[in-house]
């Protein structure tokens, strides 16, 4: 037997929330061992990076106007004229 003979033997006994768990580790594995023959284009690349950080997309356009008539106010003035 081979170890993907191995693997799938192992892994039919497993409940579902622990084949996921696997799944997450084989992509763990990949990640770690990455080979570089796989070229990414810059577009793909900007694609992922945009898809990860657009949780923490925030728009502080409106900032400086949340502290209107507060006591930092003329401090903000001066700064930022």
């Amino acid at each position: 037997m081979n170890a993907l003979d191995l693997i799938k033997q192992e892994v039919i006994s497993l409940l579902e929330t622990q084949r996921a768990e696997v799944l997450d580790f084989i992509g763990y594995l990949k990640s770690r061992y990455a080979t570089e023959d796989r070229a990414v284009s810059p577009e793909e690349r900007l694609a992922d990076l945009m898809a990860y950080f657009a949780p923490y997309r925030k728009d502080f356009g409106d900032f400086l106007l949340t502290f209107r008539g507060s006591i930092i106010a003329p401090l903000l003035n001066q700064v930022f004229v």
